[in-house]
This record gives C-alpha cells, structure tokens and sequence, in this order.
C-alpha cells in the first residue's frame, strides 16, 4: 500500500467485528503514518515491512473510550526486510491512552526520525514490549512520558 496522501491504512470502527488484522504487507510511501488505529479493539498487525511514511509507522495512541490491546510482532518498521527502506516521518510505534494488553514483540524497529516505540499517558500500564531490535534514532529507542505534555515518566514529580 503506497501513495496515500494520509494514513495507509486507518481503522475508524470496529462495530460488530471481534478485531482488526494487517497481515503480511508492505505499507511505504504514505503521507501520513502506516497505520493508523482510532478505534478500541483488538489488532494483529504481524509480518508487515512499514517504511518511509510521513508520520509514525504504527499509531495506536488516538483510540476511543475503550480498550486497545493486540499483537505488533515480526514487523520491520522503518526499514524493509533487506534493510534498506527508508524510516518513518515520526516514531515507529506509538501507544497512548487506552493502549492495554499490548504485545510489541520481535519487530526491527530502525531509522525513524522520533522514538523507537513512544509510550504516552496510560500507555505505561499494561503494555508489554519486549525483544525488539532498535537501531540509532533522532530521539530514544523506547520513551515512556507521564503525560502528553513531554514529561518523561523517569523524571521525579514536583
């Protein structure tokens, strides 16, 4: 999927569906991120080479009022598998609010000009990243913040 002026791919409903899978897939060129999840539910997204978007690679940090929870393993994210794509407008992964019971597991993560994989607000609670290989970046390999505001989570409260 390449050539979109936005998201490549952007999951706005999951009415009546169980939960949503990208599979497999070479998802470069976009203007904004790979893809892009504004619902609640459960994603798969697995085996995929997501490179050179404008924005992040995979932005589950927007969902609605629920739950977001799934799988995110054996991606390449800013890179291909000959690992010469080139990174992502922003980060590669990014959790947010009501990001829970998310796996990240044995993706390559390289070249994204902001961080590795981006933990925000409640992001930092049940979530689980583990095993993946990260490469230099403009920013961190993984962040974790308090707050949308920037405030690092490693940073003592006032």
């Amino acid at each position: 999927m390449t050539g979109f002026s936005g998201a490549a791919i952007t999951v706005n409903e999951m009415t009546n569906v169980s939960g949503f899978e990208v599979l497999r897939s070479k998802i470069y060129g976009n203007g904004g991120d790979g893809i892009r999840g504004l619902d609640d539910g459960a994603y798969r997204i697995e085996e995929n080479e997501i490179y050179a978007n404008g924005g992040d690679g995979i932005d589950l940090s927007e969902a609605g009022s629920g739950s977001v929870s799934g799988l995110i393993a054996g991606n390449y994210i800013g890179t291909n598998a000959s690992g010469t794509g080139s990174g992502n407008g922003s980060h590669g992964i990014r959790l947010g609010r009501n990001s829970e019971g998310v796996v990240a597991r044995n993706n390559r993560i390289w070249n994204n000009s902001g961080d590795g994989v981006r933990l925000t607000q409640d992001a930092l609670k049940k979530n689980r990243i583990t095993t993946d290989s990260t490469q230099p970046y403009y920013q961190a390999g993984l962040n974790a913040f308090r707050n949308n505001a920037g405030e690092p989570s490693n940073q003592p409260r006032p």
